[in-house]
């Protein structure tokens, strides 16, 4: 069964904040908040125990919990052997998952590459991918991904991906990357960031209620995929094809059916005035078909959104595009 949660609209907003204390607040929350649909029972998990909020932990450098290994080989000296072979395009920015990987022959593989052994793989190729991994099992990889080992006395693996994964990690290395063609972030630019270290008990509390928020969202995807694929049947049952009308319902213009028809515009000082929380400022990119994706949202200072009143969001909207490779996609809210 599924359950949808008051919180369940944009679980990737509370893993890019964990590591505040409001971040932490809305974590706590995720577990026991009221589902939203009639149907479904309250059922809070009760399975992990409940966050400490912290008003301040200990800052250490990346480079205190985490080494760079400097592991490499040549694939192609053992032509026979199949490796697992791990490179940059297969790593799905911003969770981290593999889409797609399969064992490679090493007289495929035609330059040196580098080793790990389990271990953080982090892509360091244009950052602003987010591409981290967390890497369960032995084998290579694209000398364009850092291999981190974490030293386990200081961290969890499975925190510290999460933590290189935030939003306030990836607005820093996109101020520190270098290049204009092929931007990348250099070795000690990476183990210079600083990292909470909360205890070790509180990282896996932390991981194992993030690892909820990316079980949320995974289910929510296939539901929307689903749903995505039913709706447009279901109209066609219950309305015919709008194209030919063959129920042949009344046809009125749109304006006599709405009570306001506008366009959005961007915020003066556009993508400069996002911050972490506050009101949502809906982009093109939002707006799927038939589906609302806050998932990569920006938010709004309270003053600019009062400044945007005339094209705020209410219940019951419908959003279009109406440029870009986009336009034409249309959801409701």
């Amino acid at each position: 069964m599924t359950y949808f949660w008051e919180y369940d609209r944009a679980p990737e907003r509370l893993v890019g904040g964990f590591f505040t204390r409001e971040g932490l607040q809305r974590l706590a929350a995720l577990r026991c908040q009221r589902p939203i649909h009639p149907t479904c029972p309250t059922t809070p998990n009760t399975e992990t125990p409940p966050l400490t909020v912290m008003h301040r932990w200990p800052t250490g450098r990346l480079g205190e919990v985490a080494d760079v290994s400097k592991e490499r080989i040549e694939p192609s000296a053992y032509p026979s052997e199949n490796f697992h072979y791990i490179g940059l395009e297969p790593i799905e920015p911003h969770t981290g998952r593999l889409l797609a990987v399969e064992k490679t022959l090493g007289a495929e593989i035609l330059s040196t590459k580098n080793v790990f052994r389990s271990g953080l793989l982090y892509g360091k190729l244009r950052p602003y991918l987010n591409k981290v991994h967390l890497a369960q099992t032995n084998g290579i990889c694209s000398t364009d991904i850092f291999v981190l080992d974490t030293k386990p006395t200081r961290a969890r693996p499975a925190f510290v991906a999460y933590f290189l994964r935030s939003a306030h990690v990836l607005r820093r290395v996109a101020e520190l990357m270098e290049g204009a063609n092929l931007p990348r972030i250099n070795r000690d630019d990476l183990l210079s960031l600083p990292v909470p270290l909360p205890p070790l008990s509180e990282q896996e509390r932390i991981v194992a209620i993030l690892d909820e928020a990316e079980g949320l969202r995974q289910r929510r995807a296939e539901a929307d995929r689903r749903t995505a694929e039913l709706l447009p049947a279901l109209f066609h049952q219950m309305f015919g094809d709008p194209a030919t009308n063959p129920k042949r319902w009344p046809i009125v213009k749109l304006g006599e059916i709405t009570t306001l028809v506008t366009r959005g515009f961007t915020p003066k000082g556009g993508e400069q005035v996002y911050t972490e929380s506050g009101p949502y400022f809906i982009r093109s990119q939002n707006v799927l078909m038939n589906r609302l994706d806050l998932s990569n949202a920006a938010y709004l200072p309270a003053a600019v959104y009062a400044s945007m009143s005339r094209t705020s969001v209410h219940d019951g909207g419908v959003l279009l595009n109406i440029t870009g490779a986009s336009i034409g996609r249309v959801t409701w809210v």
